[in-house]
């Protein structure tokens, strides 16, 4: 009989889809979380699983943007990955990013939720506050990034800006069963736009 043995495996597998398809799973759990927030009888419960599922997006984005400034160019690692967004999705990753480096993690120091009371009850929507460390535009160029962009603005829109950045740099291909997970249902535009797009012009050809 042999004798049993050990392999460890360590992470450095790790590249851009097992990084982009971490966001994407926490980002429709926010979306769907969000959404039910805003209904006064699932208000609290809701308004928890957004907030955690909102902290594990803004995390893997962290993790994702790490990998492309600091992987290996082999695994498609690319440090001028920013430089092909378009102006939306470039001002809200680099004002988060700058919001990161301000707070470290801290995410809560700069969410806020914004409760609208309505005829029809109270509207709960995740916003983005402001930063510590000073008044508008103070000191860094970034900075203004993230009060032109995110300020203010509720989180769903800027997170909504990654998704389809991230989506766009994922490098393999990303499953509806990857994605799938139960209780959370995907949206209708679960895949943005430009690939949708792409796939129309390809049945077509």
């Amino acid at each position: 009989m042999e004798e049993p043995y050990r392999i460890v495996a360590h992470g450095n597998n790790m590249g851009r889809r097992h990084l982009a398809l971490g966001f994407l799973r926490a980002f429709y759990r926010f979306a769907a979380e969000e959404q039910l927030s805003r209904d006064i009888h699932e208000t609290s419960a809701a308004q928890r699983r957004a907030h955690m599922a909102l902290f594990e997006a803004l995390n893997w984005l962290t993790s994702f943007q790490d990998f492309m400034h600091l992987g290996p160019a082999g695994r498609k690692a690319d440090p001028a990955w920013i430089e092909a967004l378009n102006n939306d999705q470039a001002k809200a990753i680099s004002g988060l990013s700058y919001a990161r480096n301000l707070i470290h993690h801290r995410w809560w120091e700069i969410l806020a939720l914004d409760m609208l009371m309505t005829e029809n009850g109270q509207v709960n929507t995740w916003i983005w506050s402001g930063l510590p460390g000073g008044g508008r535009g103070s000191k860094h160029a970034l900075r203004s990034d993230y009060e032109d962009a995110l300020l203010g603005q509720p989180a769903i829109k800027a997170m909504t800006l990654v998704r389809d950045a991230l989506w766009e740099w994922r490098g393999n291909e990303i499953s509806e069963e990857d994605l799938h997970q139960p209780t959370y249902p995907l949206p209708h535009d679960a895949w943005p736009e430009a690939t949708k797009r792409a796939a129309r012009l390809a049945s077509l050809s």
